[in-house]
């Protein structure tokens, strides 16, 4: 039976991956922030794992936790968007910069090496949910800068990830849902 990972799960589109991979017979392990998300991933039939990746250490202990589990598919869907705007302005507060940064960038920085060792190579997949907003030559508005500049960033993260360990056979994708 193939096995996914899916990091930020319980809830929106993560929520979603858990139920479409259960109902097509995966395995499913999935991350949650707190007991209401572990108990939607439990009654969808998913293993929940508690991590807050904003805190390095629940990565570590993610990867502590998977210990020999080969993965055939790890999603890193975990991201937030911050304050809606609609120009090119500072973030209220650096704050809010941190947290979506840390959150949209760092985590899918410290999460890559911890899950390409425990995908199975050759033929695993490493994707991250992206967004068009993302996109350098697509930008044609200031809406959400925060975030396009967070996602954008989050790209290059997924293309270091593909020229790091593509070789080895492991599938690297970035994508917008």
């Amino acid at each position: 039976m193939p096995s996914v990972l899916i990091v930020g799960a319980s809830r929106g589109i993560g929520l979603e991956f858990v139920r479409q991979y259960r109902a097509d017979g995966w395995t499913v392990l999935a991350t949650h922030r707190d007991e209401a998300g572990s108990a939607k991933l439990k009654a969808l039939g998913a293993s929940a794992i508690r991590v807050d990746v904003l805190h390095p250490d629940d990565l570590t202990r993610l990867g502590n936790e998977l210990g020999a589990v080969r993965l055939d598919v790890a999603v890193v869907n975990a991201g937030v968007y911050g304050t809606r705007t609609t120009s090119l302005r500072q973030p209220s507060a650096a704050d809010e910069f941190d947290a979506v940064m840390r959150t949209n960038v760092r985590a899918a920085m410290l999460l890559t090496p911890i899950l390409a060792d425990k995908l199975a190579t050759p033929g695993g997949t490493l994707a991250f949910l992206s967004s068009r907003l993302g996109s350098i030559a697509q930008t044609t508005a200031f809406n959400g800068a925060l975030y396009r500049v967070s996602k954008a960033a989050q790209n290059m993260v997924a293309r270091l990830a593909h020229n790091e360990f593509g070789a080895k056979g492991l599938r690297v994708l970035s994508f917008h849902p």
